[in-house]
């Protein structure tokens, strides 16, 4: 039996960045975000990622394993990205940093999440293009990231996490009108798909499962839910029938908290 060969240091992790081959604006609307997203948390299935955010020109992710492992997944994603959002030119080749050990690892990982600060850029207030929205249990889509996040960093806590959210979840009156767009983004989906569409292609799925929720949670009578979803009376009632799931209901009512939140500081600051 061969003895097993160790060695010092391997490739923990890699640090990916990527960026269109101009370095024009990869997204910037509420939409091209979480498209952005859509392409990372679904093609990226498999892979273990622990963080990603996309800067308006250029895109970083942290994932674990070596050089070949980086470099297919940031491949996937970019396929997937010239699909949805139609940028109209190649991306640059994917650079790749390898991570060495843990300190570096931990670093990167924050380093990732915070890269929108760090080059002030403020189109993505709420973090809709990252996996942040995932790891605070406030969107399914890329529910699966917490386990690889946790797994490799098992020091990283909620409260840190929340520290990034530009405001302290919080209700204000008149919720119902952040309902329909907390709905949207508790599941990954851009903003309006939800919306002005017939039930039967509107609520099949996840989409369905998170207006159940979104009823449950809402408060009011059933025309002002309706209203607030823009769907018929008659099915909110008999959303209200439907045991919600749990994980959708805590993540519309995260996203609900945060985005009612957000909207009371937009209406004071524009007051001033």
């Amino acid at each position: 039996m061969e003895p097993i060969r160790l060695t010092e240091r391997a490739e923990l992790a890699q640090h990916l960045m990527m960026r269109l081959a101009d370095s024009r604006v990869i997204a910037s609307s509420p939409d091209r975000l979480r498209q952005a997203a859509i392409s990372f948390l679904t093609v990226g299935r498999g892979f273990p990622l622990l963080s990603f955010r996309v800067v308006d020109t250029h895109i970083h992710a942290l994932v674990l394993g070596g050089h070949a492992t980086g470099g297919e997944f940031a491949r996937r994603v970019e396929i997937s990205m010239q699909k949805r959002l139609h940028p109209e030119v190649r991306f640059s080749e994917v650079h790749r940093e390898p991570v060495r050990d843990q300190r570096h690892l931990v670093s990167t990982f924050w380093y990732v999440l915070r890269n929108a600060e760090r080059h002030r850029c403020a189109v993505d207030p709420l973090f809709e293009a990252s996996n942040l929205p995932d790891l605070l249990g406030m969107r399914t889509l890329g529910a699966w990231t917490r386990e690889h996040a946790w797994g490799a960093y098992p020091r990283l806590q909620v409260a840190e996490l929340r520290e990034l959210l530009p405001v302290q979840p919080g209700t204000v009156p008149n919720h119902l009108r952040c309902l329909l767009d907390a709905t949207e983004a508790a599941v990954g989906l851009p903003p309006g798909r939800l919306r002005g569409q017939a039930p039967s292609r509107a609520q099949r799925g996840e989409g369905r499962q998170a207006l159940i929720a979104a009823a449950h949670l809402a408060g009011g009578s059933q025309q002002q839910v309706a209203d607030a979803l823009q769907i018929g009376r008659r099915t909110v009632q008999r959303m209200l029938t439907t045991e919600p799931r749990d994980d959708l209901t805590i993540a519309v009512e995260r996203q609900l908290a945060v985005r009612c939140a957000w909207s009371a500081l937009q209406g004071a600051r524009g007051a001033v």
